[in-house]
C-alpha cells in the first residue's frame, strides 16, 4: 500500500509534545506487510547514494500521527524505516485542552508548598535579628537600675499595710544609711522614741521586700519614706502602678540567596529560636510565622519580681497584628536583694552601762518593746545579736542579659534546583496548554480518541512528567 510520508531531521525530548515546523522531505513509500498504526514499517526506494539515516522523525497524514524513526534497515535494495508513534506530539491538542491536577510545573508554582524533591545539605546557615531595650543596665551593677522596696507603714497609698517605693541606686544608699546610721551612746540618749527604740527594734523588720530591677521604673513625685511609726529623711517615689510592660517586634531573619520560595523558611529547611534571658531559649514553630516575624510582650510584676514573656506571631502585613500565641514563659527579672540589720547581744557584754539603764528604764520599755506580758529582760533577749533577711540574693548577671532579645534562624540548604527540567510544586487543577514547559500531573487518564495502547502511553508520560512545547 502506497502512502505519503513527511520526513524530518528533528531534535526533541522523548517526553515532549513538540512538533516539527516544516517538512524536510515529502516522499512516497509502501507500508510493509503486517505492520500496525502504532509501529508501522515503511519501505522507501531511495537512490543508492541516499543516506536516509539523517531523517529521524516523520509524519504520516493517512494515520494523522507523528513518529520517531527507531531504525533504518536496508533489505532487498529497499530502505525500511521502523517507526514508533510519538503519542505526545500526535495528541498534543487533546492533551493541551485537558484540565488536570498538576503536581509540578516549571511556569506556575505555589511558593508555600514544601518541595522535598532535592536533598538537604549538611551545611547550616545562621542568621539573627536583635532588639535591645533602652535604659537597661547592661553591666551587672546595682548602682543603676531601680529598687522596689516594700515598707510597712500607715501611708494612705499602702496596699494593705505595705507601701511600695521605687528608689534609684543613690536613694537606696540614702535609705540604707538612715536605717543603719550610728546609735549614740547611752549617756547621751535624750530621744527615747527615736534612737532608743532603734537600739532594740530592727528597723528593717518593716521592710518586707526589696527587689532590684535592671531598668528605670517611674513612680510619682519623690516623698519621704515612712516605715512603721516613723518617717525617714530618705526619699523615694511611691509606685502607683504595680506592673509595667514592654513590647517589641522581631522580623524573621532573611536567609541568603535570591528567588527563594517561602517553603525554604519552613521545616525541614529552617528552625527558629528566641533567646532572651532570663527566659532562656524558646523554640518557635516555623509554620506559625511569616516574614513579619514575632511580637514579644513582657509584663513585669514589680511586687514579686516575676515577668511573663509572651511571644505572638504577627499577621503578615499588619503593623502589630496578632495571629497566634506561640509561647508564654515566666521568669524572675526582679533580683531579690538581701537586707539586714545587726543588733547586739547586750547581755553577753561585761560591765556594759546598759545594765543600769535596763533596771531604770524597764517599766517604760516593757510597754514599747513587748506585748505587755513580758518584762524588760524578755524584750532585751528578743533583741539578741542576729541578722534579719528578706529574700535572697538573686541573679544580677542573668537579669542584666535581659536587655537584648535575639531571633535566631538555623537555615538548611537544598542542592541546586533545576526548575526547567523538574518544575516546582503547584498542586492545583490547570489546563495544560496554559502552563507550557515542564508539567507533571497526578492522574493522566485523559479523554482521548486514541487506541488503548496510546492512552496508556499518554497517561504514563503525563504522570511521569512531560514538556508541553
Amino acid at each position: 500500500m502506497a502512502v505519503q510520508v513527511n520526513l524530518y531531521t528533528f531534535s526533541k525530548k522523548v517526553n515532549s509534545t513538540k512538533r516539527p515546523a516544516t517538512a524536510a522531505v515529502t516522499s512516497q513509500c509502501n507500508l510493509k506487510n503486517a505492520c500496525g498504526v502504532i509501529n508501522p514499517r515503511l519501505e522507501f526506494n531511495f537512490p543508492m547514494s541516499t543516506n536516509p539515516s539523517v531523517y529521524n522523525y516523520c509524519f504520516i497524514p493517512l494515520f494523522d500521527r507523528y513518529y520517531h524513526i527507531a531504525e533504518w534497515e536496508y533489505n532487498d535494495r529497499l530502505w525500511v524505516a521502523h517507526c514508533n508513534c510519538d503519542v505526545l506530539a500526535s495528541w498534543k491538542d487533546t492533551i493541551g485542552a485537558s484540565t488536570l491536577y498538576v503536581l509540578r510545573s516549571s511556569v506556575n508554582f505555589d511558593p508555600n508548598i514544601i518541595d522535598n524533591f532535592y536533598p538537604i545539605k549538611a551545611s547550616v546557615e545562621w542568621e539573627y535579628k536583635y532588639h535591645t531595650l533602652q535604659n537597661w543596665v547592661i553591666a551587672p551593677t546595682t548602682s543603676l537600675g531601680t529598687y522596689v522596696v516594700g515598707v510597712v507603714n500607715n501611708d494612705n497609698t499602702a496596699k494593705g499595710s505595705v507601701t511600695y517605693y521605687a528608689l534609684t541606686g543613690q536613694q537606696m544608699a540614702d535609705f540604707r544609711a538612715f536605717m543603719l546610721q550610728d546609735i549614740g551612746s547611752w549617756d547621751s540618749i535624750d530621744d527615747f522614741a527615736g534612737e532608743t527604740a532603734k537600739a532594740f527594734i530592727d528597723p528593717f523588720q518593716y521592710v518586707v521586700s526589696c527587689l532590684w530591677f535592671p531598668f528605670t521604673i517611674s513612680g510619682g513625685e519623690a516623698t519621704q519614706i515612712k516605715f512603721g511609726f516613723w518617717t525617714s529623711t530618705a526619699t523615694g517615689s511611691i509606685l502607683s502602678n504595680m506592673r509595667g510592660t514592654a513590647s517589641f517586634v522581631l522580623e524573621r531573619p532573611v536567609r541568603s540567596g535570591t528567588g527563594l520560595q517561602e517553603y525554604k523558611y519552613k521545616r525541614p529547611f529552617a528552625d527558629y529560636y528566641i533567646y532572651y534571658e532570663p527566659w532562656g531559649i524558646i523554640p518557635i514553630d516555623s509554620f506559625s510565622i511569616g516574614a513579619d516575624g514575632v511580637q514579644c510582650i513582657v509584663t513585669y510584676d514589680y511586687i514579686t519580681g516575676q515577668a511573663i514573656l509572651q511571644i505572638e506571631a504577627r499577621t503578615d502585613g499588619a503593623t502589630m497584628g496578632i495571629s497566634e500565641i506561640l509561647a508564654t514563659k515566666s521568669a524572675q527579672v526582679g533580683v531579690p536583694m538581701q537586707i539586714s540589720q545587726i543588733s547586739t547581744d547586750y547581755l553577753s557584754v561585761a560591765n556594759n552601762p546598759l545594765d543600769t539603764a535596763l533596771n531604770t528604764l524597764g517599766g517604760a520599755l516593757a510597754g514599747l518593746l513587748s506585748d505587755g506580758t513580758s518584762g524588760i529582760l524578755s524584750a532585751a533577749q528578743a533583741g539578741l545579736a542576729s541578722v534579719r533577711s528578706t529574700g535572697s540574693n538573686g541573679g544580677i548577671a542573668a537579669a542584666s542579659l535581659g536587655a537584648t532579645c535575639v531571633f535566631i534562624a538555623k537555615y538548611y540548604s537544598a542542592t541546586e534546583e533545576d526548575n526547567a527540567h523538574w518544575g516546582r510544586p503547584l498542586c492545583a487543577n490547570r489546563q495544560i496548554s496554559a502552563i507550557p514547559g515542564y508539567v507533571q500531573v497526578a492522574n493522566g487518564d485523559i479523554e482521548v480518541a486514541a487506541t488503548q495502547r496510546e492512552k496508556e502511553q499518554i497517561q504514563s508520560f503525563l504522570e511521569g512528567g512531560i514538556y508541553y512545547e
